[in-house]
């Protein structure tokens, strides 16, 4: 077995899942949280699999874009689309 890059894999490695959180829900006692791979699962290129995992056994490595990131950087854009069309 190979991870996505073709490095082979044996028992014990340490591996990072990258995913998108698509739910999140809990309790008083547990917050857990539901990842769709980023990656798509081979052999077909449409298929993504879900996997809920408690939030103490995840990182965050990238935060979720908020609405004010996501408007900024559609001005930056069009205004680089105007600068561009000037020239």
């Amino acid at each position: 077995m190979h991870d996505r890059n073709g490095t082979e894999l044996k028992v014990g490695d340490t591996v990072i899942l990258e995913g998108t959180i698509t739910q999140l829900y809990g309790g008083e006692d547990y917050c857990n949280v539901t990842i769709r791979a980023t990656s798509n699962v081979r052999p077909s290129p449409t298929r993504f699999d879900a996997h809920t995992f408690n939030t103490n056994e995840l990182c965050l490595t990238k935060k979720a874009p908020t609405q004010a990131t996501i408007e900024d950087q559609n001005a930056t854009q069009k205004r680089q689309e105007s600068e561009d069309s000037q020239c």
